[in-house]
Formats: C-alpha cells, sequence, structure tokens
C-alpha cells in the first residue's frame, strides 16, 4: 500500500518505548508522514542520546520515563555489558520477555 493523498498522515500520533541510542525509526516516521512521536525512555544514555540528536524537533516528543504494565517503581540497574543501555535485574541469569 503506498501513501495516498487521501490520508491526513500529519494527525497520526505514534508512541515509542524504550528509544535508547537509536531514534532512526522514531524519526523517519516524522520525515515521511509529519506526524508527531511520542517517545519514552528512562535511561540517562538515552536522554543524552535524544538531547543531541532530535532536541529541535518539534515533532519528537521525549519524556524520560519508563513505561510498565502497572502503575509501580521499578529499579534500573547499570547493565554489566557497556554495549547495552540498561538492565532491570542484577541478577546474570535475568532476561526480559518481549511480546
Amino acid at each position: 500500500m503506498g501513501c495516498s493523498h487521501e490520508y491526513h498522515w500529519s494527525d497520526w500520533i505514534c508512541y515509542c518505548a524504550g528509544v535508547g541510542e537509536d531514534i532512526t525509526f522514531d524519526l523517519g516516521l516524522i520525515e515521511r508522514f509529519m506526524c508527531d512521536v511520542y517517545a519514552f525512555d528512562p535511561t540517562p544514555r538515552a536522554v543524552a542520546h535524544v538531547q543531541a540528536t532530535a532536541a529541535d524537533n518539534h515533532h519528537y516528543h521525549f519524556y524520560a520515563i519508563g513505561l510498565w504494565s502497572e502503575d509501580e517503581r521499578m529499579r534500573f540497574f547499570a547493565p554489566r555489558d557497556q554495549r547495552h543501555v540498561i538492565s532491570l535485574d542484577r541478577e546474570p541469569t535475568a532476561h526480559i520477555q518481549l511480546l
């Protein structure tokens, strides 16, 4: 399906969670559809990355908070592997299942 002029892409809102240090998809949505993107990530590296790459983009709305399935406080930890942005658990067998 190609882009049709009958759609009002600029009225669309997209939500992106856990942006980390790669917001190319988010910015691509803005570039292609001129829609507003609301992004969420509480990690210091993500905050710094967004400030360096999209701070002046008025279609990109960034919030330094995490999204979770319940209304509760979560503890985040620095990852053992510095190539990763975050870890939710210090146990070496812990994993995050993405659905």
